[in-house]
């Protein structure tokens, strides 16, 4: 039976975790400047190749004030994590890591810890919770969209100058633990 155990900072400090995904697929960005306003676009169109991305991310970075870790193991062995930080400036929590290792995806592992974190928001009152992916991420969107997150802005020079051409656009998705709150404000905007 799977079990979520927050990780020691002394202990987990720098643990690396090995991203890595495979797509063929990506939101495309389109944004215009028109007299009357902007318009941004975002669609879902095959690449027509396959893209492999790969880095290595670590749990506890100093820039991350009030990060926790949690681990989800089975049998005694780490399948996954994630990292969270409170905003307390604006009574958000940002999820600032999930990764479940690769031999270990597709069992549960990732919604197990999303529900974590989603816990960890309303036991604490925060008003939402926030992440970032990228454009090309097809399979992390479909999973947080699944998990009840929206579309809630994007970045478009983030990783580097040439995001948009990249097809890798820093996007930021949110979760609000009290269901629609938020999301019929942003429609009259």
């Amino acid at each position: 039976m799977a079990e979520i155990v927050q990780l020691e900072r002394e202990r987990y400090q720098d643990y690396p975790l090995p991203f890595s995904y495979e797509t063929d697929a990506c939101y495309q960005v389109e944004t215009r400047s028109e007299v009357d306003g902007m318009t941004l676009r975002l669609r879902k169109v095959a690449l027509g190749r396959s893209m492999r991305k790969s880095f290595v991310d670590r749990l506890y970075q100093p820039y991350w004030e009030n990060a926790s870790a949690f681990g989800v193991f089975e049998a005694g062995e780490l399948c996954g994590v994630i990292e969270v930080a409170a905003e307390d400036w604006s009574n958000r929590l940002r999820v600032t890591e999930l990764l479940v290792f690769e031999k270990y995806r597709r069992k549960g592992y990732g919604t197990l810890l999303m529900e974590h974190a989603k816990k960890i928001a309303v036991h604490d009152g925060r008003r939402a919770i926030l992440l970032e992916t990228q454009s090309c991420n097809t399979n992390a969107i479909a999973f947080y969209t699944a998990q009840g997150f929206v579309f809630d802005g994007l970045d478009l020079c983030c990783y580097t100058n040439e995001d948009v051409g990249r097809d890798e656009v820093r996007l930021e998705l949110a979760y609000f633990p009290s269901g629609l709150a938020g999301r019929e404000e942003r429609r009259r905007l």
